[in-house]
């Protein structure tokens, strides 16, 4: 842990870092299995926070089928006996297109009376199509330097079969990222590597001396093709791998028989206070109320942590004041006489109206 002293009222300001190796939070899946999880990760489109697959079978001319019939009942969504006209692609989903069998049928279809498509037809009139294809369109949803979504769609692309779909991997995760952290200055260091958002991954070749009246560039980088870059500070392009950044807040979803604890905070903002209430543990000796502060700036994003306040066991609240500042969070832990916790919260945001724990 890197630890920065700042004395100031007698407290101990306590940098605390947390950014490092995540990917055990992250999993390597096929394309096909992005259904529930909340963002992928790719090293040529960086955060995608959706993906769509569009597959059309062809022939093996690549030319999508012509009055084609298939044994899939667009209207139940099952597999049939009878032979469904395709009139629409777009009914079959991934799952379904690469296990329906496509035919033609043998003799001149006829049309319905009341509908411009063709009736079902029985196995017996119709002849199986070979060698089918399928073309391949997918849309990404990306996150860009903005932190808004925007769509990208790759060329179509021809298959053979459902597996060549499946090797198409993305990075996963069930965790919200849905924007893209900018690096912490003091964290720069020569041969790390960093996502720039539209390019790709790059490597820090050089650290420049910061500050400097001269000039605003903090590190030049360069890319896999050997192309390289000076990063000016604030450049909102320039991230860190989503891969293998750690979310600082995380921290503040440990908790420990938060029900009993049950704490709250009440904040004056006139008075730059703060009133941290919770109800009693049994088997606790002494409670500490913990006070951090989130730094939520670009290129400074970082948790401090401010002081440690001790309390009585036969005290359930403690009030805090001279905050001038907001971004701060508040944990409540219950020692034993052995110095073990038996209960501890989630952190609480004191600008939140109702002051409860919550999820980072």
């Amino acid at each position: 842990m890197r630890v920065v002293e700042y004395n100031q009222e007698n407290d101990t300001l306590k940098e605390i870092d947390t950014c490092g190796k995540a990917k055990s939070d992250w999993k390597l899946i096929s394309i096909l299995d992005c259904k529930g999880y909340s963002t992928c990760y790719t090293e040529e489109l960086g955060l995608i926070t959706k993906v769509v697959l569009c597959c059309v079978p062809v022939d093996k001319d690549g030319k999508q089928l012509q009055n084609a019939y298939a044994n899939y009942n667009p209207h139940t969504n099952r597999k049939t006996n009878d032979l469904y006209w395709v009139h629409s692609y777009s009914s079959y989903s991934i799952d379904t297109i690469f296990d329906s069998k496509f035919y033609k049928c043998k003799t001149q279809p006829r049309q319905s009376y009341h509908y411009t498509m063709l009736k079902p037809i029985q196995i017996d009139d119709a002849e199986e199509i070979t060698d089918i294809r399928y073309s391949v369109e997918i849309t990404y949803y990306i996150v860009d330097v903005s932190g808004n979504s925007t769509y990208v769609r790759k060329n179509p692309f021809i298959i053979s079969n459902k597996k060549e779909l499946q090797d198409i991997t993305v990075w996963a995760t069930k965790y919200e990222v849905k924007t893209y952290t900018m690096p912490v200055l003091m964290d720069l260091q020569k041969g790390q590597k960093y996502y720039y958002i539209g390019q790709g991954v790059c490597e820090v070749v050089k650290i420049y001396d910061y500050p400097n009246k001269q000039s605003n560039i903090i590190c030049k980088v360069v890319f896999s093709d050997g192309t390289k870059k000076d990063i000016v500070i604030g450049d909102r392009a320039f991230v860190y791998i989503p891969l293998y950044h750690k979310n600082e807040l995380l921290q503040f979803n440990e908790s420990k028989n938060e029900l009993k604890l049950q704490p709250i905070t009440q904040r004056k903002q006139e008075h730059n206070l703060i009133n941290v209430m919770w109800q009693p543990i049994e088997d606790a000796s002494r409670y500490i109320v913990k006070l951090y502060r989130y730094v939520n700036t670009d290129n400074r994003r970082k948790v401090y942590f401010l002081k440690d306040y001790e309390v009585d066991r036969n005290e359930h609240f403690l009030s805090i004041n001279d905050l001038i500042v907001d971004g701060h969070i508040v944990v409540v832990v219950a020692e034993n006489r052995s110095g073990n916790i038996v209960a501890q919260s989630r952190g609480i945001d004191v600008a939140v109206s109702k002051g409860e724990p919550k999820w980072f």
